[in-house]
């Protein structure tokens, strides 16, 4: 398709890497210098049931390691619920 870009995830590298990620940049952390898109890991919480950071954090954290593209924060509502819970959530 004549488009070179990687995605990953932003919540995981936060997790992995700490702030030492906001010093060497996602480009550097994967070894990759074309666009680079970061998924902010909100589905984190279907598989582990909590993501420990809020929107504006992550959208902070994004723009510190310096992604190319950043996916903003969504907290999935989870399969299942009601009208009444999903907008509780």
């Amino acid at each position: 398709m004549g488009f070179d870009l990687v995605i990953t995830n932003a919540y995981i590298t936060m997790k992995r890497h700490g702030q030492n990620a906001t010093k060497r940049g996602i480009h550097d952390i994967i070894d990759y210098d074309g666009a680079v898109m970061t998924d902010s890991g909100g589905y984190q919480v279907l598989e582990y049931g909590e993501v420990d950071v809020v929107p504006a954090d992550m959208a902070e954290f994004e723009k510190k390691i310096m992604t190319d593209f950043a996916i903003p924060l969504d907290k999935p509502t989870g399969y299942g619920l009601n009208k009444k819970g999903k907008i509780l959530c």
